[in-house]
């Protein structure tokens, strides 16, 4: 299998180019797809990211602090009345500063 690709000359391989390839040409001969087997080979490479507790503790923080700016402005009289263009507007606005 390999030597009909291998043998072609000039090219060299690398071992590592060489294994890669061998692993391609058998899952393409076995008649798998090869695009299943590299999605699956870079969904087993993926690890979970782990943040430190301090770090997810500060996060939080710092997002109840942008809530509670936003949550006082939400209760503004003019945003109570939703089919007025001003109001639409502001909370248009709002919405974007809170992303």
């Amino acid at each position: 299998m390999l030597s009909e690709r291998l043998s072609r000359g000039p090219i060299s391989w690398s071992k590592e180019g060489a294994h890669k390839m061998a692993k391609l040409r058998a899952i393409k001969a076995d008649g798998a797809s090869l695009r299943d087997a590299i999605i699956k080979q870079q969904y087993e490479d993926l690890k979970p990211v782990e943040l430190p507790k301090e770090t997810i503790n500060r996060t939080k923080q710092k997002i109840k602090k942008i809530y509670s700016k936003f949550s006082t402005i939400d209760n503004l009289p003019i945003l109570l009345n939703k089919k007025t263009f001003t109001s639409m507007a502001i909370r248009s606005i709002l919405h974007e500063c809170a992303i």
